[in-house]
């Protein structure tokens, strides 16, 4: 149970990159400034089937980086990709990160030095928007502690375990045999979102470990608009949660597309209520009286809209998805 001695550890960081070759080119500018031992890491880029110049510039350009590329011939997605490094990888731990971010310089120090136990499975680092970047309500909400690991780490007050719902992949790191061992990433979850919490899922329930939450392993990300969420999210709710819930109907009572399934008696009265709720309000015009206020009130109130708003667009993609499969 005793922590090894972090300068015996060794990572292994894997980017799937998609047509998206600027990003690429700023996060690995910031991997030049990692304080991390190079020859105690390697960083493999996954190809996805770009079709910029991303696989030419990784031929030419000379890093100080031990960088390892895996060119795809065509786009199979996220899950794909990762999985494509994952098979590679050497290291007994492994970071995953996305190409459209910036890494702090001690980041991977913060990953390895959270591995307190055998039992402690993976690491979610924190990631902010890149200081430079003017925030609107939108961003600032993303940026504040009411959201993901960072609510549950101010909520229970400890670093771990984390929930599976509350993990992403955009800055995770993971022990490569508890991934392994889970199977890896699913392909069958093609559509937007929900691949990282149920690959966090199975990790937990293959290994019996824990995740957890390291809010000084920092990472920046360049959000996208609302608008453009909405429409992710509405995909998220249409796609991917009901392939989530075939796989793992037990999860049911852990993510929201209980409140838009039928009304059973069997329910408890809360979930009833909560229902009842979803029926009355999950409607356009609350949606459009969320929208404005969003807009117009301080954050303690429009905070809470742009929660309506998220679940407002998961919450009806998923009722489609169950109107059409009932």
């Amino acid at each position: 149970m005793t922590s090894e001695n972090l300068s015996q550890k060794t990572i292994s960081i894997i980017i799937p990159a998609y047509n998206n070759l600027a990003g690429l080119v700023r996060l690995l500018g910031t991997f030049e400034r990692l304080t991390w031992p190079r020859e105690q890491m390697e960083i493999i880029v996954v190809n996805d089937g770009s079709t910029d110049a991303t696989a030419r510039f990784l031929d030419d350009y000379d890093f100080d980086l031990p960088i390892t590329l895996i060119n795809q011939p065509e786009n199979r997605g996220r899950s794909a990709a990762r999985n494509a490094g994952l098979n590679v990888a050497k290291n007994k731990f492994i970071l995953f990160i996305d190409s459209d971010m910036e890494a702090e310089p001690d980041l991977i120090e913060q990953h390895l030095n959270s591995y307190v136990d055998e039992q402690c499975v993976g690491v979610v680092g924190e990631f902010f928007l890149p200081p430079f970047v003017q925030k609107n309500v939108w961003f600032r909400y993303l940026d504040a502690p009411v959201r993901g690991a960072r609510k549950w780490h101010k909520q229970t007050g400890r670093y771990c375990p984390v929930p599976f719902q509350y993990l992403l992949t955009g800055n995770l790191s993971v022990r490569r045999n508890a991934a392994l061992k889970a199977g890896g990433f699913s392909q069958h979850l093609d559509g937007y979102g929900g691949q990282d919490s149920e690959f966090a899922y199975r990790i937990i329930q293959a290994t019996g470990g824990y995740f957890a939450f390291n809010p000084n392993a920092i990472a920046y990300h360049q959000h996208e608009p609302l608008k453009k969420t909405a429409v992710k999210l509405h995909e998220y709710g249409r796609k991917s949660l009901p392939v989530i819930l075939e796989r793992h109907p037990e999860l049911s009572e852990y993510l929201p597309a209980r409140l838009v399934e039928p009304l059973r008696w069997s329910d408890l009265f809360s979930l009833k209520l909560q229902k009842l709720w979803a029926w009355v309000f999950l409607r356009k015009p609350f949606l459009f009286i969320a929208r404005g206020l969003r807009l117009v009130t301080p954050d303690f109130i429009a905070f809470p809209m742009i929660r309506f708003i998220m679940a407002y667009h998961t919450l009806t993609g998923y009722r489609k998805s169950i109107r059409k499969h009932p």
